[in-house]
């Protein structure tokens, strides 16, 4: 690297989500039902804020499934 060159580094966002139903991890997965449209407003309300820019940055969403009940 040369001198002079400025470097930018990106820092990542993480956003947990906590535990839901294996149905809407699958969803949120093929980017629809509610988990979907709950990430597209807290990345609204990040940008809005200026915590993250209008350009790309990486964003990693962490969702547990809950385990399945036996009855």
């Amino acid at each position: 690297m040369e001198e002079g060159q400025d470097v930018k580094t990106a820092s990542m966002i993480v956003i947990d989500m906590g535990k839901k139903k294996r149905k809407d991890v699958r969803r949120l997965r093929k980017g629809r039902g509610r988990l979907m449209r709950r990430l597209n407003e807290a990345i609204g309300d990040l940008q809005q804020e200026g915590v993250i820019s209008e350009s790309s940055q990486p964003i990693v969403v962490v969702v547990r499934e809950k385990g399945r009940r036996r009855g």
